[in-house]
């Protein structure tokens, strides 16, 4: 049996414009054929998704998240809590991504995520596709050394790396430990500022460098040796520049750049991913919940710098992904990324370049390009859809209608169908009565 879903508008994500009375046919969990209406006759068996009124798009993607699961006003809960009650939690948000549409996202530091991945493969919860990165690598006292608690704690949660041959072996332990992707830092903020991992601006002043390059060197070639890719948290010039030179993939944040290192990123062909939304939230629901005074002034100055960047970079054509970087409630619940597709559009990115940046280009990010990201024949039945037309209303993905991952409905019609995927209880393994092994 196949099924068939009528679309009143198709959106492929490559970036072509909209068509119209288009037919996807899906059988089992991938696209068989993409097909004007009129030219498909509807077999009795087939299952029809009548979206004749829908806007018709790929599963959204997002680049940069991450999967803490704990209190996003009490972070050091993430070297505290115990990691079974922060995969509850995740559960929780990986459920509510999917909900919103996000049908593939990437974790970049958690070590709970690669579980929560797992998971999701063997269908025992539902979410999207996660590529994790497990837990962060840094060297004493770097990005995610949080310098206020106990190194002996800090060893322990397997965060730090130092010198070459430590910084090789932490990325086969995280693949050891599920990881697709490793996530480095080449910045962090002053010892004695009040933001040790973003710095209290992006300027030069409060900005270091973190890893010698030889390590970093170690730790992308290591990478590349086992096939993963490589992100790093890089924001201001210095931290783009170190980044560059020891190869790594993708840019997360940039913001702090020159136009010279703007250039030689566009000319490495590396994406940037800017993370509107981090900061975003930081400054307007932190507020709201109750954060200092001063982390709302840092959020304030980090995100007007990263606006700039973001334009700047849009100008000379630097290829774009949506990520994020929300990492749970209450300041920055998951199941809302749809905030960042908003902003970008608000600063200048056409409405089409924003849905290919949270489709084709977040699945090259992702490195799932040959599975998901456009709607073409063979790839994942990843599909989503809304009520209005994105390119005139943007904000439409905030209220997704419909999603359906690997070729199953999730949502329909606006409700989620839960039924559809935890399924019913498996059938009883032992039949006292006939004192046996039931049987298939």
């Amino acid at each position: 049996m196949k099924t068939l879903i009528r679309c009143g508008h198709l959106i492929d994500g490559t970036g072509s414009p909209a068509t119209t009375n288009m037919v996807l046919v899906i059988e089992g969990d991938r696209i068989l054929d993409v097909c004007d209406s009129n030219s498909y006759s509807v077999d009795p068996d087939d299952d029809l998704v009548d979206l004749s009124e829908h806007w018709v798009l790929p599963g959204l993607i997002d680049a940069h998240l991450h999967f803490f699961g704990v209190d996003s006003m009490a972070l050091d809960g993430m070297y505290t809590e115990p990691e079974a009650y922060r995969a509850i939690r995740s559960v929780r948000d990986a459920y509510r991504l999917l909900e919103a549409g996000f049908t593939a996202v990437r974790c970049l530091g958690s070590p709970v995520s690669p579980v929560i991945a797992r998971g999701v493969n063997e269908g025992i919860i539902p979410g999207p596709h996660i590529i994790a990165a497990g837990n962060f690598i840094a060297p004493s006292g770097g990005t995610w050394d949080h310098i206020w608690l106990p190194f002996e704690l800090m060893k322990k949660v397997d965060i730090v790396a130092d010198g070459v041959e430590e910084c090789t072996r932490i990325v086969r332990r995280r693949l050891r430990q599920g990881a697709g992707v490793i996530k480095v830092g080449t910045s962090l903020g002053r010892f004695d500022g009040d933001n040790h991992a973003w710095g209290d601006t992006p300027h030069p002043a409060d900005q270091l460098l973190q890893h010698s390059l030889d390590e970093l060197r170690a730790i992308v070639e290591e990478a590349h040796r086992l096939g993963v890719k490589v992100s790093s948290h890089s924001i201001g010039d210095a931290a783009v520049n170190h980044a560059l030179d020891a190869d790594i993939d993708v840019i997360e944040h940039g913001h702090g750049m020159k136009d010279e290192t703007r250039k030689r990123l566009l000319d490495s062909g590396k994406v940037l991913v800017p993370t509107l939304s981090h900061m975003y939230f930081s400054k307007l629901v932190g507020k709201w919940k109750g954060a200092s005074q001063r982390s709302v002034e840092i959020a304030d100055v980090h995100f007007d710098i990263q606006v700039e960047n973001f334009q700047r970079c849009l100008e000379m054509g630097i290829p774009i992904a949506v990520g994020s970087d929300l990492i749970g409630p209450p300041t920055h619940p998951l199941g809302e990324q749809a905030i960042e597709l908003e902003l970008m559009a608000r600063y200048g990115m056409s409405e089409m370049d924003v849905i290919r940046a949270a489709t084709d280009i977040g699945s090259q990010v992702l490195g799932l390009q040959d599975s998901i990201g456009t709607i073409e024949t063979g790839k994942l039945a990843d599909i989503v859809a809304v009520e209005n037309d994105p390119l005139q209303d943007i904000t439409t993905f905030s209220k997704v209608q419909f999603v359906m991952k690997q070729g199953k409905v999730f949502r329909q019609s606006g409700f989620t169908r839960p039924e559809a995927w935890l399924g019913n209880p498996s059938p009883r393994v032992i039949d006292l009565a006939s004192n046996g092994v039931t049987k298939d």
